[in-house]
């Protein structure tokens, strides 16, 4: 298979994350093309979720030590992530701070299907009767960047019913802009 084949088959990988076949297929593709150490990253990492059925992996790095597997590429976890999780052989869940995420976001959606994004250093306001976000370039810790806020939906109301509500909308805002990108 050629490099065009590994694009298409990390493409399906990322379009439909639940979807085992091509996570499989792309791991042989991997070995075949040299790549060993990730190949047998998303195999144990497959193996691992089939045989236990266990929440996925969870690794907090600490003093640079953020390399889960010798011989991964560079682009799969930099320095300044808080935390991340990897399930099914690919990072799924990442929390960090706002402008590692600016940095690091869009390279990381383009090479794994993440499905959760949480911000170390941004919380909503307790306000209005609920949770809200404000779009500012302000460094306070309840602003998001314009640029994320008008990708949050409900466009326009941004004040919801609980603190995980105001998350999961964030999350899927910082999700959409870092694949625009």
């Amino acid at each position: 298979m050629s490099d065009a084949d590994g694009a298409g088959l990390l493409a399906a990988i990322i379009a439909n994350p639940a979807d085992d076949v091509p996570r499989l297929i792309y791991a042989d593709w991997m070995e075949d093309n040299g790549h060993t150490a990730r190949a047998r990253w998303i195999r144990v990492g497959m193996a691992f979720r089939q045989q236990i059925h266990a929440p996925p992996w969870h690794y907090t790095p600490w003093e640079g030590q953020h390399r889960v597997v010798k011989g991964l590429p560079e682009y799969v976890m930099p320095d300044d992530w808080s935390r991340f999780v990897w399930h099914r052989g690919f990072v799924a869940y990442v929390k960090c701070p706002l402008a590692a995420w600016q940095t690091h976001g869009p390279a990381l959606v383009r090479a794994h299907p993440v499905t959760r994004v949480e911000l170390s250093d941004r919380e909503p306001a307790n306000e209005y009767g609920g949770w809200t976000w404000h779009d500012d370039d302000d460094e306070a810790d309840d602003c998001l960047p314009p640029e994320v806020c008008e990708r949050m939906e409900p466009r326009g109301d941004w004040v919801f019913s609980s603190l995980g509500e105001a998350r999961s909308a964030a999350s899927a805002a910082l999700l959409k802009w870092a694949k625009a990108q």
